[in-house]
């Protein structure tokens, strides 16, 4: 039984419908209502969409069906999705937070931290650390060394900005542990969103996977630790004590950097590569040979493989761009390879963009991936209405091509799978206002999390059906070419 159907019941008597009016207001089977509304079919999105429309209810009355309708699609994997949307949506306030700690201007009193002491309450521990890495800040290469769970104590969110400024000077090392359980794969994925910011301007950390975080074997009291050149800390596992030594007890910081590189010869480490948006296309070329997957979820329009050659020549008929025939051959051959409906191709497209995307490009003619550099030139409204078009036949033919309404997922990067082990991100730099793109290679079991996550984002009741999809991409459509027709008549 499902219990939305009788609760949606109750809301459709009390707007004053019967199952019979409420069948022909919606157009719809009226002994499939029925059985939907008497808990013995289950709903689909198009018309739980429509239904909740018709309905007279408060706006809490209406989130608290969005949210019924949603444990009934996704029933145990409803707080792993959760857990997953909020990791992403988190990750937006944290990367675009322009006010992240300098540990360059913090009041330190140095005289507190220059000799053995034992630290109490989470408040003076946090003051404690932010104190020994400004310290440390100050020399002419700092060396940071740190080993802490993340989700407890978010310490990268704080050495992201000094890491910016000193990335050449700067030894900064740490170890993710991600954990073997099947149980805590939304978990890992906490994790791992909580280092794009960090690795999106060019730091690897090491990283494994154990049954439970790395340790120190040092310490039962004080399992985690900061080392720096002078002083290390030691942190209890509930960050509410802490223990710091200095300078004046080098045989214990060296005992401890001694742990530190002998658990780091055990982990591997994440690397990634940038790349300016023309190398782009080759970049998704290179990776097509071993893709089984072509996923992701977008800022803005993605509209990248569908663009014809006559689109690539006049996006860079102005700009200075070195042997740009071939970056336009790549882009042809990955569009063809993404439309291919055979079924000897192993390649599963699946993208998801804002339904706003679709306006903002009609105005702009820009993707806000690609098409948004100084060096390329926004589509003509003509060739808008091409893409739109394109995109339009791609979903009628089977494409994976869906849309989301921002309000579901407020994010302000593009995230793709564009191969077995690979992250492709578009991000925009807040230091140098310019676009550009990074890989990470990235485990299979931690991009698996991420697969089953657009698995799940198709159900939920943000993500517009392909009747809504291609009536969002109609109008759009048909707004162009009054835009069009406007200019003709100028």
């Amino acid at each position: 039984m499902f219990e939305l159907g009788k609760t949606l019941k109750k809301y459709v008597v009390s707007t004053g419908y019967s199952i019979r009016t409420a069948a022909k207001t919606l157009n719809y089977d009226r002994g499939t209502l029925n059985s939907i509304l008497n808990g013995k079919r289950k709903i689909s999105g198009e018309l739980f969409v429509q239904l909740i429309d018709l309905l007279d209810i408060t706006e809490q009355e209406r989130q608290d069906l969005i949210e019924l309708y949603h444990k009934e699609i996704y029933g145990d994997d409803y707080e792993v999705f959760n857990e997953i949307k909020h990791s992403l949506n988190g990750y937006n306030d944290t990367f675009f937070y322009d006010e992240l700690i300098s540990f360059e201007n913090i009041p330190v009193n140095e005289e507190k931290l220059n000799d053995k002491c034992i630290i109490d309450g989470e408040m003076m521990v946090k003051e404690a650390v932010q104190g020994v890495i400004a310290l440390e800040m100050q020399k002419k290469h700092p060396c940071i060394w740190f080993n802490v769970d993340l989700l407890q104590y978010n310490l990268l969110s704080m050495m992201h900005l000094p890491y910016r400024n000193l990335r050449e000077k700067i030894d900064l090392k740490n170890i993710v542990c991600f954990s073997t359980g099947e149980n805590n794969k939304y978990t890992n994925f906490k994790l791992l969103s909580s280092l794009f910011p960090i690795m999106f301007d060019g730091y690897c950390p090491y990283y494994c996977f154990a049954e439970a975080n790395i340790q120190s074997d040092l310490s039962l009291i004080f399992p985690y630790y900061i080392i720096t050149s002078e002083r290390v800390i030691l942190i209890s596992n509930k960050i509410n004590k802490a223990m710091l030594f200095t300078d004046e007890n080098r045989e214990i910081i060296d005992i401890y950097k001694n742990q530190f590189l002998s658990n780091i010869e055990k982990c591997k480490k994440f690397s990634s590569k940038f790349y300016d948006l023309p190398e782009l296309p080759s970049v998704f070329s290179g990776c097509l040979s071993k893709m089984t997957g072509f996923s992701g979820v977008s800022s803005g329009l993605c509209i990248l493989p569908l663009l014809s050659k006559e689109h690539w020549m006049h996006i860079f008929s102005e700009a200075e761009i070195d042997n740009y025939e071939h970056l336009i051959d790549e882009s042809i051959k990955i569009y063809k390879q993404l439309t291919n409906t055979s079924k000897d191709t192993e390649i599963n497209t699946k993208n998801f963009a804002p339904v706003e995307g679709i306006r903002r490009f009609i105005k702009t003619g820009k993707d806000e991936l690609f098409i948004s550099n100084d060096y390329t030139e926004p589509l003509t409204v003509k060739q808008r209405i091409e893409v739109l078009e394109r995109i339009l036949n791609y979903i009628k033919a089977g494409g994976e091509y869906k849309f989301y309404e921002s309000e579901f997922l407020d994010i302000k990067f593009d995230i793709n799978l564009i191969a077995s082990e690979i992250l492709l991100y578009n991000v925009n730099s807040v230091t140098n206002k310019k676009n550009f793109c990074c890989t990470i290679d990235v485990p299979r079991k931690l991009l698996s999390i991420f697969e089953s996550f657009l698995d799940m984002l198709s159900k939920n009741y943000f993500v517009l059906s392909k009747d809504r999809s291609i009536k969002a991409l109609e109008d759009g459509i048909e707004e162009a070419k009054l835009m069009l027709n406007g200019i003709d008549s100028n």
